[in-house]
């Protein structure tokens, strides 16, 4: 890029920041990297503050390295700061030489550059607090010169595990406990030891405590060691790998290998390690991220915010389970003193389009943006990487870091992800992964996951393909039917069993009973027709009243503003669907047992008793029979389509559990019912010897072939009550009721 004479406005300061941002990474990556390099590819507008802040870095990791150099050392390459040394930049070199162990006064840089005199007492001035501290520093060390072999306070620092921009991380052995622990070490400020504390999580790296070395102003953040590497490291390795090799197994040969490298000696064969070798990668990309969606959501309850999830933060135990680490740059809100603004920062590839608009200073967005939402992202993109191998967004190559670039990575992140390959091990019996994944990269957060519980919960219901079917509602097929008409659905899946034990009843009164009372045919028709047009019409309408309350939430399909507790007695109303309307019907045929032979009495004056008998046993095998098969099929119907519309999980409690198995130990009897259907009518085969058996062999075989259906109908909701009920149990938090 050529450098034009410009003038330097806020627009160049992401220029800056990523520029130096990409600096610094290759000196962390092991390079030397060229600072002219860098420098020419920025304009001149931005070029004086660019260059500052690269030979600050470049002054930084080279006294770290035992490099030593002085600011004149860059005079040959950049002349122009000869002639005018920013103050800043002779402060830094001080600043630098000072915490390094050099034996250095002001007085000394004042003398070198007497040009600078007041500009460097000023800047003593204005951080008395820093000068004091420059002046006590001689002689001590920094966190950057801690090496293996050590002894800081409780910990002999045995190995090496990680360094970054702030801080090292050595595997250390802790003299007090006898035990091997991973110890962070960096300079004693911050508030990140505040922000752990309160993290208890079986899937966050547990932090036992933090110690401080005030003569060398180093901080020991002492943690849970763990021991199988990152996340990062996983996924480096797989895409060496041809992709039909990507499962379970390869994982855990990455993680051993890991252990190898350190010297240590993989774990033997376990029940965890035995459950991921069995795995496909989309299977395992669902448990590994339940865990660390499970982490978030523990870490979102107790106000802290982690921003920065990316492959390099989930560090893998020797088991192969994940644990989330390095909050470094988190937000605690729960902490006095702590802003959200407070160490701002994250991964630019894995960040969202709200927190690449706060880094960009131009954009009015700003910090608050970045929420518990904005954690979803980010390990939508961990888990997008790690399944497909590549991240989801073809985002630029940052190299400078313009406005342009940043604006291009929120354009890609609102165009959408890429296209997921078809090949990968086990996403086609995985369903709903890469659904999910789409709604945590959504461009807005409102269309993402509610909360870090929510995308738990559909992690484990996509390694469960029963539950994920029975949960996720047909957008085609008898369940959307259902759905779109639950009152009619409900009332014709009622009204069958009963219009056939009505065409029974009509059929067996007529051959068997109306018979033996003389000219009373057509007095029985006009009653037959006066009874059905009362309790038919009426029974619909008391139906329809005591399931409307449920069917009107499951055909507007809106449950996301309704109280928690109206929507858990909806879901007891559901539940109960199939026993209400059975009782409804049972109710009816109870009552028009006796209306028959008395009505017909007050019509012919006389009946007699006899035929009563046949009345009352004829409408009790109607009334079997409206009481087993209406319930097995609706409380099917309701478990099957409607149950799944009236769960949202924050109103959700074990107590829920109950009313589903009542209504397993109810369809039992719903069972023994529709078998006594057949059998009783075959014994009143055997009874009435004599006169027309049409009807009773109807009986006995059209109930026959009911008990199939029934026996169909009980099997599959069963099933999904089994279901429900795995998922409920699976899925709950604990501390809920």
């Amino acid at each position: 890029m050529s450098h034009q004479d410009s003038t330097f406005t806020d627009d160049h300061w992401p220029i800056i920041a990523t520029t130096a941002e990409a600096f610094q990474q290759a000196w962390d990556d092991g390079e030397i990297p060229s600072l002219p390099d860098y420098y020419a590819q920025v304009p001149a507008a931005a070029s004086r503050q660019l260059l500052t802040e690269l030979i600050k870095i470049d002054l930084e990791n080279r006294w770290s390295m035992g490099l030593r150099r002085l600011i004149e050392d860059y005079f040959d390459d950049f002349p122009e700061l000869a002639e005018d040394t920013p103050a800043e930049l002779i402060f830094e070199e001080f600043h630098i030489r000072r915490i390094s162990g050099d034996s250095l006064t002001v007085d000394e840089m004042v003398q070198r550059f007497p040009k600078r005199r007041a500009q460097l007492m000023s800047l003593m001035a204005v951080s008395p607090s820093l000068a004091a501290s420059l002046e006590n520093s001689e002689g001590h060390q920094n966190w950057k010169n801690v090496e293996c072999g050590e002894r800081l306070g409780d910990f002999d620092l045995l190995l090496q595990l990680g360094a970054g921009s702030f801080a090292r991380v050595f595997l250390a052995r802790q003299q007090s406990m006898q035990r091997l622990v991973a110890v962070k070490v960096s300079e004693d400020r911050g508030a990140e030891g505040m922000t752990l504390a309160q993290l208890d999580h079986n899937n966050i790296v547990r932090v036992f405590d933090q110690q401080t070395i005030p003569d060398r102003r180093l901080r020991l953040l002492y943690m849970q060691y763990v021991a199988g590497g990152t996340l990062q490291n996983v996924i480096r390795r797989m895409r060496q790998l041809a992709r039909h090799e990507w499962n379970g197994e390869a994982f855990l040969r990455v993680i051993d290998q890991a252990i190898q490298d350190r010297g240590e000696i993989p774990p033997a064969v376990s029940q965890l390690r035995s459950q991921i070798s069995e795995m496909s990668w989309a299977q395992l990309v669902c448990w590994l991220g339940r865990g660390l969606a499970s982490a978030l959501a523990y870490a979102h309850s107790q106000r802290v915010l982690h921003r920065d999830l990316k492959p390099a933060n989930i560090l893998l135990t020797a088991e192969g389970s994940p644990r989330l680490a390095d909050f470094n740059i988190s937000f605690g809100a729960g902490l006095d003193g702590i802003s959200i603004t407070d160490h701002f920062g994250g991964s630019l590839a894995y960040m969202p389009p709200e927190q690449l608009r706060a880094v960009a200073p131009s954009d009015p967005t700003d910090a608050s943006a970045v929420d518990e939402q904005s954690d979803i992202f980010g390990l939508g993109v961990v888990l997008w990487e790690m399944l497909t191998g590549e991240r989801p967004f073809a985002d630029p190559e940052i190299q400078n870091g313009t406005i342009e670039q940043l604006n291009q990575m929120v354009d890609a992140r609102r165009q959408g992800p890429r296209s997921i390959h078809s090949g990968i091990p086990g996403l086609a019996e995985t369903p709903g992964l890469q659904e999910i994944l789409h709604r945590c990269l959504a461009f807005q957060p409102q269309h993402r996951p509610h909360n870090a519980m929510e995308l738990v919960r559909e992690l484990q219901l996509c390694r469960d393909p029963e539950a994920q079917r029975l949960l996720t509602p047909d957008s085609s097929g008898w369940r959307r039917l259902a759905n779109w008409a639950p009152i009619l659905t409900t009332m014709v899946v009622t009204l069958i069993p009963n219009i056939v034990g009505a065409v029974f009843n009509l059929v067996y009164n007529l051959s068997e009973i109306v018979e033996q009372i003389p000219n009373a045919r057509d007095d029985f028709w006009r009653l037959q027709k006066i009874i059905n047009a009362v309790a038919f019409p009426l029974g619909t309408v008391l139906g329809i009243r005591l399931i409307r309350s449920v069917t009107a939430i499951v055909k507007s399909r809106d449950n996301q503003q309704m109280d928690a507790e109206l929507l858990r007695q909806r879901r007891r109303e559901c539940a109960e669907l199939g026993k209400r309307v059975t009782i409804l019907s049972l109710t009816l045929w109870l009552v028009a047992a006796p209306v028959y032979p008395i009505c017909l009495h007050i019509m012919r004056g006389h009946v007699p008793l006899a035929v009563y008998g046949q009345f009352l046993t004829s409408l009790a095998i109607c009334g079997l029979i409206a009481s087993a098969y209406p319930f097995l099929a609706v409380s099917f119907v309701a478990i099957r389509c409607f149950y799944p519309l009236l769960m949202r999980w924050d109103s959700m409690e074990k107590n829920d559990v109950q009313p589903l198995h009542l209504v397993s130990q109810t369809a039992w009897l719903a069972l023994i019912l529709a078998a006594l259907v057949p059998m009783i009518g075959a014994a009143l085969l055997v009874l009435f010897s004599q006169g027309h058996h049409a009807s009773l062999l109807a009986l006995t075989i059209g109930g026959a072939s009911g008990f199939a259906i029934a026996v169909t109908l009980f099997r599959l909701l069963q099933k999904d009550i089994q279901i429900l009920t795995r998922t409920l149990t699976a899925n709950l938090p604990h501390n809920r009721p």
